[in-house]
């Protein structure tokens, strides 16, 4: 909704080694809440990252999850609607109806 404009992430490790949890960069708590993330309009990317017991760069995994704010709600009234030609939503093949 176009309402919302931030949310928090509660990132949760089965395994209680992991040695670290990102949320956008920011160290976290096991089954903490992070602090609000900023939703822009459109796809806002949220980064989880978990490193394992092993510190190296080959034990740490991302995770993404992608959040979608929704634009503002637009009234539009249609004053004159014209239409010049139909097709099909299945093939996309135009008809040749006349259209009264």
């Amino acid at each position: 909704a176009f309402d919302v404009d931030s949310v928090r992430v509660v990132p949760a490790v089965m395994d209680l080694r992991a040695q670290a949890i990102r949320v956008n960069t920011v160290l976290q708590d096991n089954r903490a809440v992070s602090g609000d993330v900023s939703l822009r309009l459109g796809v806002t990317r949220i980064a989880v990252e978990v490193t394992a017991q092993d510190p190296l760069e080959a034990y740490k995994r991302v995770y993404r999850v992608d959040v979608t704010r929704a634009y503002p709600a637009v009234d539009v009234q249609l004053g004159h609607l014209g239409v010049s030609s139909l097709s099909t939503a299945v093939t996309g093949r135009e008809l040749n109806k006349e259209v009264v």
